[in-house]
């Protein structure tokens, strides 16, 4: 088996007590090396997280024809993308190796092929995650325009990005007009806009005539998340910064499947999952647990038994105003978790409050009868990385196995390293970020 140190960003969290492993070389230090093809660039044959010579040896031999190409297991080492594996790649990854200036081929978010000029220098954004997503990437003197205007900002996490010129007066579209007057003030204009998975779909015929590139990348799931991460860190030449981001999930995933190991089956709690805007007046989204916003609870040891077919063939359906389907029995759970999109770092606990009072307390929506309130209820702010919001997660669910401030301990490790934004004076205990009824029932109207 393979192995790669895991470097300055491992960490082991023991409950009770925050202990991070920094860089060692014994095998302890280390976590096996990656082969899911999470790096999803053309010339990455091995499917590992790096393009480097293993890359370049693997080509040769299948050129050569000392190994045959097995499309399906290394379907990157078509590294020009025209259908063979020969010495025509050889040369193309030579290139790739040397990080020329040049054009290649990636899977986006949406697992189409794409060609893209590489390397890209300045970007543009759409949308909370892909924000995210790039401060953790260390990459915010490399955005020129951001989507949506301050009032929408978190202004403590994007502090930065809330300076930028806006290119849309909407958090999740793109005025080419406004987009065109940042461009022209960029030397050399704007390479390309990171957007959400899916995203932007009803302009793409605009922009290909206004000529801006989209690179679409999925960050609503962990495996999106990290793939985000290394491949479109790869598209900015960040490829340190994204493998140390890599390394960090790997080493908390680790960490936390070790603990949940320690849970028989028969003792995991059951688990639903909703999704809400702060803006909204419905009574929530009950999401099935193929829904992406189930992904990251279901990781964290919980039975989640709600299927497309129990919403009627969907992912998802709504609690409107007198409906009482979501207290039959097949709905009843252990945790019911919300996870709400506007919600971030300026949130309070007076926020949270009124949130609670609009959608779990009113009666309209009849969350109360609900078995699982109030305790077994908590709310999530949807707009936070992946790894945080499983560490609350984890607390949450498993307070006996993760112990009490486990959420802000991942939280204080992933701010010290990748939000640098926040500065070093940040504390990530002085958030509330995973809200459950004990945080918010002194506030509640009685």
């Amino acid at each position: 088996m393979k192995f790669i140190a895991v470097g300055l960003v491992a960490i082991l969290i023991v409950a009770g007590s925050a202990v991070f492993l920094l860089a060692g070389d014994d095998d302890e230090n280390q976590l096996p090396k990656n082969e899911d093809g999470r790096l999803m660039i053309f010339g990455n044959a091995t499917n590992d997280d790096y393009l480097d010579e293993d890359d370049l040896e693997l080509i040769e031999s299948i050129a050569k024809g000392s190994v045959q190409w097995d499309k399906t297991k290394n379907p990157y080492a078509d590294a020009n993308h025209d259908g063979d594996v020969n010495f025509a790649d050889v040369e193309f990854v030579k290139r790739l190796i040397a990080r020329e200036s040049m054009d290649i081929w990636y899977v986006d978010g949406d697992n189409k092929v794409q060609q893209i000029h590489y390397p890209l220098k300045t970007i543009a954004i759409v949308g909370t995650q892909q924000m995210i997503a790039a401060q953790a990437m260390g990459i915010l003197d490399k955005v020129a325009g951001v989507s949506g205007t301050p009032l929408v900002f978190d202004n403590v996490l994007h502090k930065t990005l809330s300076t930028r010129p806006s290119i849309s007066n909407s958090p999740t579209k793109i005025d080419i007009t406004m987009y065109s007057n940042v461009a022209q003030t960029v030397p050399g204009g704007i390479d390309a806009v990171l957007c959400a998975a899916s995203g932007l779909t009803s302009q793409q015929e605009a922009c290909d005539q206004a000529g801006i590139t989209l690179v679409r990348m999925d960050s609503s799931t962990l495996k999106g998340e990290i793939r985000t991460f290394l491949t479109f860190g790869y598209l900015m030449q960040n490829e340190k910064r994204s493998h140390d981001l890599a390394q960090f999930i790997d080493a908390f995933n680790a960490d936390m499947n070790k603990k949940l190991d320690t849970i028989p089956d028969d003792k995991r709690i059951t688990s639903l999952v909703l999704s809400s805007n702060t803006k909204s007046f419905m009574g929530g989204l009950v999401c099935s647990n193929t829904r992406a916003f189930s992904e990251r609870v279901n990781l964290v040891g919980t039975h989640n038994n709600i299927t497309n077919a129990d919403l009627g063939n969907d992912e998802k359906k709504m609690i409107a105003e007198g409906d009482v389907w979501h207290l039959s029995a097949k709905y009843q759970s252990d945790v019911v978790v919300d996870m709400v999109t506007g919600f971030g770092y300026n949130t309070t606990a007076e926020d949270f409050a009124k949130f609670w009072e609009r959608i779990f307390e009113a009666p309209e929506f009849s969350m109360t009868k609900m078995s699982a309130y109030p305790n077994g209820f908590a709310v999530i702010s949807r707009d936070i990385p992946g790894p945080v919001m499983m560490g609350y997660y984890a607390e949450f669910f498993y307070p006996e196995v993760f112990g009490e401030g486990y959420g802000d301990k991942v939280h204080q490790a992933w701010c010290d390293r990748f939000f640098e934004d926040l500065g070093p004076d940040f504390d990530a205990s002085k958030q509330i970020i995973l809200c459950t009824y004990d945080d918010v029932k002194d506030l509640l109207k009685k």
